[in-house]
């Protein structure tokens, strides 16, 4: 029985059998050595290595306890072994040819079938790719199947999400239909989406897309650049629709650009600009590539742009600088504006924390949507410095899990917040209003309204204009209004409405009914409360409590010492949509009305 071992390949941690390790190292020494002669030879064994090692952690991962000699033997299958390399021409090998060319081809690049794994070429049938999911594996399963970049897969997936949402049902089938797998990476032709160096004016994009989508760099180059150049041009000649439509269509093309320059990986590496080319990753092919980099370096001279290649990069240039100072400024703004957010809702969030439990029925709820709610405002500012700390430092191995955790965390927190918030709005759902006469006597000269002196119930925070704590550790609140009708006879009648909302007709009756209304009546004097106990359960669900005060036809009132509040009131609703109609009807204090013969109130000079 071979003991088993546990290596370090190319950063990733590898267990694997004595006999496997023997055979692995006898062929990671002849590669190196194969590679030594050529110039910049380090790197491309360094690219073999980590495409070895990759191969290996894809099998380790469906379940194998550690990695065997049949299983090394595989991937030398797929990456060449050192007889086939030995053999004195390189007329014995199939070219990269296109992918259709190629799809019924028997071949090292079929070796992932040995594993017993799907092979990753293009050529397998439909499933979701466990190997290289993000959420559910659909996006890279479906350009596993097309010889596709996955990055350009989910892009499309994501845009569809702002037309209407048409991808997302697409994507919930998919991931339901397709079977998962473990497709096994092969060395097969794939096609990358890489930005290059090769003829490049600004960044390689257009560079690079040449490869991919097999057109002309210099029309997508006149693609991005047409509606700059349009906007100045068609001002000229007076053509203001196709200025207008050039004028709309150049931040669209700009952002684009921009998008595409941060998104694209450069192809640096030989194997990363085989890629972009879509040839197949082999040893032979690998050293076929760098002959002919290095037969290409020995016998061209460096070409010096034209003038107009010239003047095209110069304009770009101060377009990118511009846009660059456009771009720091939002940024910097959004940084600022994100952090005057935050400590704002914290220092609100800590202030209003003692009155949390009236708005919601549990602390664990409040608790929850607050940490979330600092979160969501928080994690942007994190990944946005931690995104240009990346950008200007560059470094030389970058930890995407931190990345993915930051990202899967802002997504839980705001899941989190519009949760509880459409719990709480479903809380609201339902509205009840009742009306019922309270006794009052008929004043024997004018009718004054004025204010009931609460100030003896007790002690009362004055931290809050609206709600205050008596002795009794019960919270008042401002739900007691007042509105004066015209009566229907010569008598004065008092009339209290109560309204609530609810998460049912049931509970906003309930809560309304416990609303506690005092009012006192001294003669002529109508003395009414301004604050007013919810009840229990103690929680605010948009409760007030209206006073009619029903005046005849003719007759003068006063309104007394009566501030303002008194005459807010609202009524909120949330079918179909959360709204809240508020009305005020602003009486004066101590001021003489007289109720007119058409119903309106006159103010008296």
């Amino acid at each position: 029985m071979n003991k088993v071992i546990t290596i370090n390949l190319s950063g990733r941690l590898i267990t694997i059998d004595e006999e496997a390790y023997q055979q692995l190292n006898a062929y990671l020494t002849w590669l190196k050595q194969f590679f030594s002669k050529e110039e910049g030879g380090p790197d491309i064994y360094s690219d073999m290595e980590d495409r070895i090692a990759e191969l290996f952690d894809d099998k380790l991962r469906k379940n194998l306890v550690s990695i065997s000699a049949e299983d090394v033997q595989a991937v030398i299958k797929i990456m060449g072994s050192p007889e086939q390399i030995a053999m004195e021409t390189a007329e014995h090998y199939e070219e990269a040819e296109p992918l259709h060319a190629r799809s019924g081809a028997k071949g090292p690049g079929q070796a992932g079938n040995i594993a017993g794994g799907i092979p990753a070429n293009g050529n397998g049938k439909l499933v979701r790719n466990l190997n290289d999911k993000v959420l559910g594996g659909v996006s890279s399963g479906l350009a596993n199947y097309f010889n596709a970049d996955p990055v350009l897969i989910r892009i499309l997936m994501a845009l569809g999400f702002f037309f209407y949402g048409t991808t997302v049902l697409l994507y919930i089938l998919l991931w339901i239909i397709l079977p998962a797998a473990y497709p096994v990476p092969t060395t097969s032709l794939k096609r990358r989406w890489y930005r290059t160096d090769e003829g490049k004016v600004l960044g390689g994009v257009c560079s690079g897309m040449s490869y991919h989508l097999r057109i002309s760099k210099q029309w997508l180059r006149f693609l991005f650049a047409f509606p700059l150049v349009g906007v100045a041009f068609f001002n000229i000649i007076n053509e203001d629709d196709l200025a207008s439509f050039c004028t709309a269509a150049l931040p669209i093309m700009t952002i684009l650009y921009i998008v595409l320059w941060i998104a694209l990986p450069k192809a640096s590496t030989l194997t990363e600009k085989m890629e972009l080319k879509g040839e197949r990753l082999d040893v032979h092919n690998i050293s076929s590539a760098l002959k002919e980099q290095n037969e290409k370096g020995n016998g061209q001279q460096f070409e010096r742009p034209g003038a107009l290649t010239t003047a095209f990069r110069i304009l770009a240039y101060v377009v990118l600088a511009f846009l660059i100072l456009i771009v720091g400024s939002i940024l910097v703004g959004l940084l600022i504006a994100l952090l005057g957010i935050l400590f704002g809702f914290s220092t609100a969030g800590i202030s209003v924390w003692p009155l949390s439990h009236l708005i919601f029925e549990s602390q664990a709820q409040a608790v929850t949507l607050f940490i979330a709610a600092i979160l969501v405002v928080l994690l942007p500012i994190i990944i946005i410095i931690r995104w240009l700390v990346l950008r200007i430092k560059k470094p030389a191995r970058k930890t995407k899990w931190i990345g993915y955790s930051l990202s899967s965390l802002f997504l839980v927190s705001l899941f989190a917040v519009v949760f509880i918030l459409s719990n709480l709005v479903a809380d609201f759902k339902y509205a009840y209003k009742y009306s019922t006469p309270l006794s009052l006597e008929q004043p024997g000269d004018t009718l004054i309204i004025t204010r009931l002196d609460q100030e003896g119930d007790g002690l009362y925070d004055e931290a809050y204009q609206w709600v205050r704590k008596g002795i009794d550790d019960k919270y008042q609140l401002q739900i007691a209004s007042l509105k004066i009708l015209p009566s229907e006879d010569s008598l004065y009648h008092l009339d209290l409405e109560r309204q609530s909302n609810g998460s049912s007709v049931k509970q906003a009756k309930t809560l309304a009914e416990q609303v506690n209304y005092v009012y006192q009546q001294d003669s002529s004097m109508l003395k009414l409360p301004r604050y007013l106990k919810l009840g229990t359960p103690e929680l605010f669900r948009a409760q007030l409590a209206t006073a009619v005060v029903k005046v005849p036809k003719g007759r003068v009132f006063k309104v007394g010492d009566l501030s303002r509040d008194y005459s807010k009131s609202w009524t909120l609703s949330a079918r179909p949509l959360f709204s809240i109609k508020m009305k005020n009807d602003r009486w004066v204090p101590n001021r003489y009305y007289k109720m007119g013969e058409d119903g309106v109130v006159d103010l008296l000079d």
